[in-house]
């Protein structure tokens, strides 16, 4: 037990218990009046439960904006479909490959998915537009895309991925989520929303022409 520190007619005790311990301490104390165990990894277990929760409802009021201001751009609803699934998508991805490493969400590397979703929204768009521009007036502005959209992967997982060489590992978590997900939004939107184009909106083009 260590030290006691009174505070007007309260007293507080800091108590180091093994984790195969804490559930037989906690239950000693239960029926003791006056006498509240606080255990700081259930606490802090609590606060990441609640904010995984308020994120997740925050992403889907996100999700559902951004689908919302798609369909005002673009006034079709394949064309937003093609440029929502990739989105979609990348988080699924994240998610996997975060599970198939092993790697947790944390109250520090949670926020940093916002960031990834914003990225993975322009990533989108910026293909679509790409794909648009390229099948009305044939020209290469997707190829024109694809370097911005590089240039800015680049720039930003050196940045941000410089942490993940820091010995503070909530530093270092924040840059493997961030390095995982900026790369799962590039190749997505790279590979998988030029061909979600050509099965919804190209391939019923030519055959309206």
């Amino acid at each position: 037990m260590g030290s006691e520190m009174c505070i007007r007619d309260r007293v507080t005790s800091l108590v180091k218990v093994s984790e195969e311990n804490l559930e037989s301490v906690t239950q000693a104390f239960e029926t003791t009046e006056n006498v509240i165990v606080i255990d700081r990894l259930a606490l802090n277990e609590a606060l990441l439960g609640n904010l995984k929760n308020d994120f997740n409802k925050l992403i889907y009021y996100s999700l559902g904006v951004v689908v919302i201001l798609l369909l005002l751009f673009y006034r079709n609803l394949k064309l937003t479909l093609v440029t929502i699934l990739p989105i979609v998508l990348t988080w699924f991805v994240t998610l996997g490959i975060m599970g198939f490493f092993g790697l947790q969400f944390n109250v520090f590397n949670v926020i940093i998915t916002t960031f990834i979703f914003g990225l993975g929204v322009d990533y989108s768009i910026f293909i679509t537009n790409g794909l648009l521009k390229d099948s009305a007036e044939k020209t290469t502005t997707l190829a024109t895309h694809k370097t911005a959209i590089l240039l800015s992967v680049i720039t930003t997982v050196l940045g941000v991925g410089v942490l993940i060489f820091a010995k503070h590992p909530a530093l270092h978590s924040i840059a493997t989520v961030a390095v995982i997900g900026i790369l799962s939004a590039m190749v997505i939107s790279f590979t998988v929303q030029p061909l979600l184009y050509h099965l919804l909106i190209f391939r019923n083009t030519k055959k309206h022409s």
